[in-house]
């Protein structure tokens, strides 16, 4: 088209011999997988070619699908599966706004789509795409808040592990005399 505009010839005739002309790994133009025939153009051809023929749509078809899968081996190539997520599970939403770099937090209330979600946030109800949600192991505030306090910390003094401290003191510091 600019082509076309640019040398000022009309853009529907450029349109035209674009369609007429034979796509890549085809041997028809789309105007004759279209018509059955060649369209009229302002080149001089023969008035045989002008007349339908039978166009062999099963070459199209297999070479659409060589094509479909060789996009679908590049998109493949670079894209990860998430997993589902349930209900009740806690995530954190990527920020919609341009410029916000905390992630909102949420809870899942239900799968909408093959890829959609809808999360519960202090905001209110979101949609929103599997590919903005990421699922933390955050603790649920109203879960925490039913169970007694105290198991909760004991459970958490379990799970950590006990600090590891130095027995010896780095080389630079080997020839200061430290008093208790």
């Amino acid at each position: 088209m600019y082509k076309a505009i640019d040398s000022r010839c009309d853009s529907y005739f450029a349109i035209l011999d674009y369609r007429n002309t034979p796509t890549q790994n085809t041997e028809a133009s789309p105007a004759q997988r279209m018509f059955g025939r060649r369209t009229r153009t302002m080149l001089p051809m023969k008035a045989s070619l002008l007349k339908p023929q039978k166009v062999d749509t099963e070459i199209a078809k297999h070479d659409k699908k060589l094509e479909n899968l060789r996009s679908s081996w590049y998109h493949d190539k670079c894209s990860k599966y998430l997993e589902p997520l349930e209900q009740g599970d806690i995530v954190r939403i990527k920020p919609f706004v341009l410029g916000k770099k905390t992630w909102d937090r949420g809870t899942i209330t239900r799968h909408v789509d093959q890829r959609a979600y809808e999360v519960n946030t202090a905001k209110g109800r979101l949609r929103r795409n599997r590919v903005h949600l990421r699922r933390t192991n955050e603790v649920d505030v109203n879960a925490a808040e039913q169970e007694p306090r105290e198991n909760t910390i004991l459970m958490i003094a379990e799970e950590r592990e006990p600090r590891k401290t130095r027995n010896q003191l780095p080389a630079k510091y080997r020839d200061f005399i430290m008093t208790k």
